[in-house]
């Protein structure tokens, strides 16, 4: 038990650290921001940055965190197959999601400005 536990802190430092480190550094910009942008530009960057978390579920549809949940069952398939079919799914619906937000991008200007 304590050497599955040493491996899953293990593998969370691994793949958590993208994370971590990203909204350190968001943290410390944060009075650099302040002190270079008005408070009307800053909360532009911060609905920028809600947006982003919002396309990021939409974009990727929970499909990383299934990868690494199917991917820990050694037994099942071939790791080739494993890694490109959610790749594949994930790119062929940014792809078109993406279309379909450029197609709205008019619209969605002028939601925003309201």
């Amino acid at each position: 038990m304590k050497e599955k536990l040493k491996e899953l802190t293990k593998d969370t430092a691994i793949y958590g650290i993208s994370t971590i480190l990203g909204r350190f550094l968001n943290f410390l910009l944060v009075p650099f921001y302040t002190n270079i942008f008005l408070p009307a530009d800053y909360g532009v960057i911060n609905v920028l940055y809600s947006y982003i978390a919002i396309f990021n579920i939409l974009f990727i549809y929970g499909m990383d965190s299934a990868y690494l949940k199917f991917a820990s069952f050694k037994e099942i398939g071939d790791d080739k197959d494993n890694f490109s079919t959610p790749y594949i799914s994930i790119f062929i619906t940014s792809v078109i999601f993406l279309f379909v937000l450029v197609y709205l991008l008019e619209i969605l200007f002028q939601f925003l400005l309201k």
